[in-house]
């Protein structure tokens, strides 16, 4: 069987650093070492730090075929996201927040499954891993079909849901396909304990994970990105939103 092409993109920002992404971008090159890693470093509201600057730029450049993007102020998960796939070499991306613990073999795993949809492509090529999407796949087709994630979504959080939603309309399919293993771990379910992760729970608690910004009830996402899941059009009708994002970026 042919081993399936595909680019790595890690999103993670500077209270992440010691703890999630080094350990991350060290597994990602444990398995995979000749594997193309993109590094979407996501600013804050206010100034980016030099020193955390420095720090990544110098770890990033310990490995080959590592290319690190830095945004000098925060950007939503959309753009990240959307730009990650734009600058991927490979058709198929995979996503993965900073925030997430991978296990020897996932890699097998995941080339198991794109091997898969690439030969049973009609519900697309685009799965989450373990129904969250702190680390999912992209395949670029499947990202022009359904129009990218909307990028009205400045805050943190609601733009994985609606691209789910848009893809099950486009797709016109009951649910967005799921790769389940427990060599991926995070807090997607505390009823799989081999899936769930009860130290980065305790870390994300504890996190102020939106400097300066209006949070919903659950205290973990942007209000902003609340109200734009309630009031924006179902299907997008144009990208990118760089307009819409110079318009609003002071409201969040």
């Amino acid at each position: 069987m042919t081993k399936p092409s595909y680019s790595v993109v890690i999103i993670t920002y500077y209270k992440r650093f010691q703890e999630w992404f080094k350990p991350l971008l060290l597994e990602v090159k444990k398995q995979r070492p000749n594997c193309e890693v993109i590094v979407a470093v996501n600013g804050e509201i206010s100034s980016f730090r030099e020193d955390f600057r420095k720090e990544i730029l110098n770890f990033c450049a310990e490995f080959e075929k590592v290319y690190p993007i830095l945004y000098p102020r925060f950007r939503g998960f959309s753009r990240l996201c959307n730009l990650g796939i734009q600058f991927s070499p490979e058709e198929n991306v995979l996503i993965l927040s900073d925030d997430i613990t991978l296990e020897e073999e996932f890699f097998k795993h995941y080339e198991d499954i794109l091997n898969y949809t690439s030969v049973n492509p009609k519900e697309g090529q685009s799965f989450s891993i373990n129904g969250s999407f702190s680390a999912f796949s992209i395949n670029k087709k499947d990202a022009i079909d359904i129009n990218w994630f909307d990028e009205r979504f400045l805050g943190m959080g609601y733009e994985d849901g609606d691209f789910i939603e848009r893809y099950k309309y486009v797709k016109k399919v009951r649910r967005f396909p799921v790769l389940v293993t427990s060599s991926c771990r995070n807090t997607v379910d505390k009823n799989l304990p081999q899936l769930h992760n009860s130290k980065l729970e305790k870390f994300i608690e504890s996190e102020e994970r939106l400097v300066n910004q209006r949070l919903d009830e659950s205290g973990r996402y942007s209000l902003f990105n609340k109200e734009v899941k309630e009031n924006k059009d179902f299907i997008q009708i144009q990208y990118p939103y760089e307009k819409y994002y110079l318009d609003n970026k002071d409201k969040l």
